[in-house]
């Protein structure tokens, strides 16, 4: 994966210098680690490791993993998500998504196939070097998300919303995931859509 990742890094580092001085970038890609490591360090040990293995930064693995919140403004229209249930799909819930961000991510999507230590399954897409995008895991939760607009979204140092979805991915609950969803601070708006198999 690291010649994508390496793909992902430079288109991304080359849009954020367009919007920000390399030192703004760095104070908020700072800001970014802090919150992440509080909300869970786990995943600032597995950032570490995509960066070590993919011969990048940290600190660019971050500015990719957060990269929603750094381009949010201005912000185009992004993607659209739904979902199926069983009453009317007849036959189980399905959950969908169309990507259509930008066709230059075409160069650097990659599909994630991860086994937690605990036995959970997750599958979904991702841009590389993210933890994950939209997936499903074994306990039959399933994420779409998209972009949303709100005179609410702010610059500052919410938790991005890549380490939220890859947090609620590794739930074993629907109340879990949902608890976290609920009670995690975020900076910009985001349509986070929880799908169970129930």
């Amino acid at each position: 994966a690291a010649p994508y990742i390496h793909t992902a890094v430079t288109y991304y580092r080359e849009r954020m210098l367009r919007q920000f001085t390399e030192d703004t970038l760095q104070k908020h890609i700072r800001q970014f680690e802090e919150t992440v490591r509080d909300f869970d360090p786990s995943q600032i040990e597995e950032l570490n490791g995509i960066a070590e293995g993919s011969g990048n930064d940290p600190a660019d693995i971050m500015m990719v993993n957060a990269r929603y919140e750094l381009t949010k403004f201005p912000k185009d229209a992004e993607c659209t998500t739904g979902a199926v249930l069983k009453e009317a799909s007849g036959n189980g819930v399905y959950a969908f998504k169309n990507w259509d961000l930008s066709w230059q991510v075409m160069d650097h999507v990659v599909i994630l196939d991860i086994e937690l230590e605990d036995g959970t399954h997750i599958i979904g897409p991702s841009e590389a070097g993210q933890m994950i995008r939209d997936g499903v895991n074994s306990h039959h939760i399933a994420l779409s998300a998209n972009n949303l607009q709100s005179v609410s979204d702010h610059s500052g140092s919410g938790v991005p919303t890549v380490f939220i979805r890859r947090k609620i991915l590794c739930s074993r609950t629907m109340q879990e995931a949902e608890d976290i969803l609920l009670n995690t601070e975020r900076t910009v708006s985001n349509n986070i859509m929880l799908i169970s198999a129930e």
